[in-house]
């Protein structure tokens, strides 16, 4: 498996209540934090990428199951503030949180038509 790979497991695998982070991550690992940047940089990926992605994915499954607000989300993907997340969101897809999920919404009512 490559080692990237098994980041990204492990970044999955955090809980909700803990933001997954590099010290973690590489104690998961029973390697130094220079080790792990090392290790991914020579895969062309960084610990913060693949955090990234991890969170876009969340945030996006959240918005088109669409139980949770938009503040609940941020929150719950450990955001200081919607706004720091809508950022952040913006920065990921090219569109806001409210934008993505009213065209999520939008399209699920074409399929039910």
């Amino acid at each position: 498996m490559e080692f990237s790979k098994k980041v990204s497991y492990i970044i999955s695998r955090s809980t909700i209540n803990e933001r997954p982070n590099r010290a973690n991550i590489a104690c998961t690992l029973n390697i130094s934090e220079r080790t792990l940047a090392r290790r991914l940089r020579r895969e062309n990926t960084t610990f913060h990428t693949l955090s990234s992605i991890y969170l876009k994915n969340l945030a996006i499954k959240h918005l088109e199951e669409g139980i949770l607000s938009i503040t609940d989300i941020s929150e719950l993907l450990g955001y200081e503030s919607r706004e720091t997340f809508e950022k952040a969101f913006l920065k990921w897809t090219g569109s806001t949180p409210t934008t993505y999920k009213i065209k999520t919404d939008s399209l699920l009512l074409d399929v039910v038509r």
